[in-house]
């Protein structure tokens, strides 16, 4: 295998981007390209899954390893052995406060581009990511399966440990690798877009309420923007149009209202529609099959996404 990929660590605080979840492959679904636009960490269970870069570098991964897509990094996933089976963790960094007491900096700013984080790296590098994951899943499955209730935030803490174990394991490699005058051990990847604080806020806006009729030439005037810039923002920090982005945060959001229970009864996939902002039920459930492969009637029933 070629000399392995690297990324300086992002600074800030990590955020649950709301998606994660466990992937099977089958026969003719791969290879896939996957764009990002935020960190996506895989923990592999079975077969042998590849990432191949646009220079054609490809990293690949076997049984409890893990791989890491960078933000806004285009990778061709596909298998070196079929049944490929792994979960994927969706997470961001949120920017720090501009004011915050100095006893406190690192804590809230994490090690950043201190710590070099390695694409590829195994259980018995990181025995500390691996736990973190296993917690994360296991926190998962009670709240899917309804095991026992779950106190808020359950899922955004399990999701921070394990990016507090990332950046850990990141900083500790580097390190140890500084103190015997190793190499970086790799060839570090070119920096991911640039933060935006203007988008950054209205994701934040968005994801808080995505349920909105939200309007472009109201965010824009918000952000002290025109359309056209902020059209073209979003393209390059997001990698996607804001209407899409829209789409996207509202789909995230119906997998946890078609899961939901609050009074005990089954949620219609109507009032999910409803309640995420949606024109019609038939609309939604377009969207949400082209964007999961799966229909919302079926993964309310208890289908598993691909």
């Amino acid at each position: 295998m070629p000399p392995g990929l690297l990324v300086p660590f992002p600074s800030g605080t990590p955020v649950f981007s709301g998606s994660h979840g466990h992937y099977r492959s089958y026969p003719g679904h791969l290879p896939v390209r996957l764009l990002h636009n935020d960190w996506d960490l895989l923990w592999v269970h079975g077969g042998r899954p590849t990432l191949e870069f646009k220079d054609g570098t490809v990293l690949s991964a076997a049984k409890d390893q893990f791989l890491v897509i960078p933000p806004f990094v285009s990778v061709l996933v596909g298998e070196q052995r079929a049944g490929t089976d792994f979960h994927y963790c969706h997470f961001h960094f949120r920017p720090p406060p501009v004011r915050i007491p100095k006893a406190l900096h690192d804590d809230a700013h994490g090690p950043g581009a201190r710590a070099i984080l390695p694409l590829h790296f195994t259980r018995r590098e990181a025995p500390g990511v691996l736990r973190a994951y296993a917690a994360l899943v296991r926190v998962s499955n009670q709240a899917v399966e309804g095991r026992k209730k779950a106190p808020p935030w359950r899922m955004e803490r399990a999701v921070c440990d394990l990016a507090t174990a990332l950046a850990q394991f990141a900083l500790e490699r580097t390190e140890r690798r500084a103190r015997r005058k190793l190499d970086a051990g790799g060839r570090l990847l070119a920096p991911a877009a640039p933060v935006d604080e203007r988008i950054e806020t209205i994701r934040r806006r968005i994801e808080a309420n995505p349920a909105r009729a939200w309007s472009v030439v109201e965010l824009a005037a918000s952000a002290d923007l025109s359309t056209g810039h902020l059209s073209t923002l979003c393209q390059r920090v997001l990698g996607r149009s804001l209407k899409q982005f829209i789409v996207e945060t509202r789909l995230q959001h119906a997998l946890k209202l078609l899961k939901e229970r609050p009074d005990g009864r089954v949620p219609s996939v109507l009032e999910v529609s409803e309640a995420c902002g949606f024109s019609s039920q038939h609309f939604f459930s377009r969207q949400f099959k082209a964007y999961f492969r799966i229909g919302p009637l079926a993964y309310r029933n208890g289908a598993t996404l691909e």
